[in-house]
């Protein structure tokens, strides 16, 4: 039977044989694969070859050497599709069917270049995520010799092309995500250089209402280019600046319609939340407020914009976006939507509320949809509702706010245990979920099903295919329990939404929270609070109350007090050791306790 045959070389160099992996060889044996690999069928001399595993230094054995490597890979090939033949004075490897990351990653390229074309710019923006996604690292790392160098530089190119072409395509369709805008950044940043990249940064800033930023980009790049190259920027870059500088409409306006749409990019694998799309989708009629509240990293915002793409047919009047977690983003906002509804600059007003009443005139009567995100202060949304009060407002907080009366509200708790499961698998592949399911069954249950969580142990395992399902998930656990271990940097941004929200806590409902996780269950009663705090019942009363609306603790039946989620039992626990120190944490428990009827938490162990 043949065997399957897999070949990686964005990335380090590796073969797997029916999942297992091979030894490939030594260096130079490597730089001969992948000599022929790069070639994609095509006839190498024997000259090339040898140039090619040693350079001008050849041994007086090269082409005998040479030899031997290539029957150490038919070896390595045999019994699969793959063959290396000999044809002339050269040889040609031929991969058949076997699944070989660049040929996956070039094809993925030229389908999405036809979609492109074909005018499908969401299909195009899959096909070149999926292509991107083969990428594990600087392809062929760690392989000598000038012909990988070169092919290492072709194939760099040929991922930041691709990058290029899959933000112009997000952006033909939506608004750039927070997340894709940094990764904008990022690649300015690492070629500054390249135009096409700072062009889609400044549009992607400009629909994000930050239109000085997007113009001081273009300032930088044109002294940048008369500093290195003694150029001015191309005409596309001119372009763009002048759009902004004139507030073109047609910039702001990603999807076609006959409204204007202003919405980031919906998750393409959004898993799960069906009881919940259907209150809020159903709930979301013309004048009407609906609310999504959830701990921070449980969805709140992808479940709003991933509405907002399903009402599209719903609300042809347009569908709108604010980021409200700054304090000037809502004035940024207005005006940003004011040049959507077809009205210029001119003389303005600076304040929300006096552009809320030029919305007020430029809307009419239309009834937008509108995403209102990390809404902190009622007092926005009835802006908005003075400025457009005919539209359907779906805004995400991360407390109920009673000043918002007549609002709907739908709290996201984790996913269910298959939902996990489903989004786990399409990240981590289905086939690495498989190996060990009951593995993945822990990781969801130690994570308690909280999306962001799931998606960054997914691709913690997607990343490290050659390690055990088991040991990642050993790895997690330490990360999840031991205040002291070192934490991978998916935990910690995972972490982040949490310590965001840690922050935003009043000093004493903060060090609530931290005491609330001195103990090994996470739980306590009123007094037991008040005594670990030296406080009043009144006190802990009222801190836990604040906690409990904020979804960080929930109140149980039996009167205690208990933090539910093990992401913020992490970061509470982090914060007490590094704010208070071992010797209090261990009195203020002996106060609450005594004789003591829960496990203090153990030193942790430092290696």
């Amino acid at each position: 039977m043949t065997a399957a045959i897999s070949i990686s070389a964005l990335g380090p160099l590796r073969v797997w044989r029916d999942g297992v992996p091979q030894t490939v060889g030594s260096p130079q044996q490597q730089a001969l694969l992948a000599a022929l690999l790069i070639r994609d069928g095509r006839v190498a001399s024997t000259d090339d070859l040898v140039t090619a595993v040693w350079g001008e230094d050849l041994p007086d054995s090269a082409v005998a050497t040479l030899r031997t490597y290539v029957y150490r890979l038919r070896r390595l090939f045999d019994g699969t599709v793959v063959s290396i033949q000999n044809i002339g004075r050269g040889y040609a490897l031929s991969a058949g069917r076997a699944d070989v990351d660049v040929t996956a990653f070039h094809a993925g390229v030229a389908a999405a270049h036809e979609r492109m074309r074909a005018g499908d710019a969401t299909a195009a923006a899959e096909l070149l995520s999926a292509a991107l996604a083969r990428w594990e690292g600087e392809a062929l790392a760690g392989v000598p010799g000038r012909a990988a160098e070169a092919a290492r530089a072709r194939l760099e190119d040929t991922r930041v092309a691709a990058e290029e072409l899959l933000f112009t395509a997000r952006l033909e369709t939506s608004g750039a995500s927070a997340e894709e805008l940094t990764r904008l950044t990022e690649l300015v940043e690492t070629y500054p250089l390249r135009e096409g990249f700072r062009a889609l940064l400044m549009l992607a800033l400009y629909r994000r209402g930050r239109q000085a930023e997007a113009l001081e980009l273009y300032r930088h790049g044109r002294a940048l280019l008369r500093d290195e190259l003694a150029l001015d920027p191309g005409p596309a870059l001119r372009e763009m600046q002048r759009r902004i500088l004139r507030g073109d409409p047609d910039l702001l306006t990603a999807e076609t319609g006959t409204g204007p749409t202003y919405l980031p990019a919906d998750l393409p694998d959004f898993t799960g939340r069906v009881a919940e799309l259907a209150v809020i989708t159903g709930a979301l009629v013309p004048g009407a407020t609906v609310g999504i509240t959830a701990l921070p990293g449980f969805g709140r915002t992808s479940t709003a914009v991933h509405a907002a793409h399903l009402l599209a047919a719903a609300f042809p009047d347009g569908r709108l976006y604010a980021d409200l977690s700054a304090p000037d983003d809502l004035a940024e906002t207005l005006l940003t939507w004011l040049r959507l509804f077809g009205m210029a600059d001119g003389e303005l007003p600076a304040t929300a509320t006096g552009r809320a009443t030029l919305l007020r005139t430029a809307a009419g009567e239309r009834r937008p949809l509108i995403v209102l995100d990390d809404v902190e202060d009622p007092a926005d949304v009835a802006v908005v509702r003075s400025a457009l009060p005919h539209a359907a407002v779906l805004l995400t907080s991360r407390r109920r706010h009673h000043r918002l009366p007549g609002t709907s509200w739908v709290t996201l708790r984790g996913l269910a245990d298959d939902e996990s499961m489903r989004l786990f698998e399409h990240v981590a592949g289905a086939e690495r979920a498989a190996a060990d399911r009951e593995m993945v069954r822990t990781a969801i249950a130690a994570i308690d099903g909280a999306p962001l969580s799931v998606r960054l142990c997914a691709e913690r395992v997607r990343r490290r295919p050659h390690r055990t399902l088991r040991s990642i998930v050993e790895e997690l656990t330490t990360e999840l329990h031991d205040p002291y271990a070192p934490l991978h940097d998916d935990c910690v941004i995972a972490e982040a939404p949490m310590i965001r929200a840690y922050h935003l806590l009043r000093p004493q409902t903060a060090r609530t929270l931290r005491f609330l996780a001195a103990t090994a269950s996470c739980a306590a009663t009123v007094p037991e609070v008040a005594a670990m705090l030296c406080g009043t019942e009144n006190t802990a009363l009222t801190a836990l109350d604040s906690l409990v609306d904020l979804h960080l603790v929930v109140d149980d039946a039996d009167g205690r007090y208990r933090i539910p989620d093990p992401m913020v039992q992490s970061v509470a626990r982090r914060k007490l050791h590094e704010i208070d120190g071992r010797t209090e944490i261990d009195d203020a428990v002996r106060r609450a306790f005594n004789p003591p009827r829960l496990e203090i938490i153990p030193a942790p162990i430092r290696v």
